[in-house]
């Protein structure tokens, strides 16, 4: 669980969406999609307002998502939660 405030602490937007991409995109695609948006909203590239926290949020998916076991353990929560929220 994350605090209150911090990139994974809204449970609304799915790791999926932070990257703009399906929840049946391959390793590839997860990792092209990082890429591509961390040099868009990387703070020392983009100075808007926001940016740096869109950033913060694209890693932390793909720190969730980059690795077959964490995007396991995360779409079997998001499954599991679905059903019981």
């Amino acid at each position: 669980m994350h605090p209150p405030g911090t990139p994974g602490s809204d449970r609304t937007v799915s790791h999926y969406a932070v990257l703009n991409l399906s929840p049946h995109c391959t390793q590839g695609e997860i990792k092209k999609a990082y890429h591509r948006m961390a040099l868009r909203y990387h703070p020392d590239k983009n100075k808007e307002e926001g940016a740096s926290d869109v950033f913060r949020r694209v890693r932390l998916a793909f720190e969730v998502l980059g690795e077959e076991g964490g995007r396991r353990r995360y779409d079997k929560e998001e499954r599991f939660g679905r059903f019981y929220r």
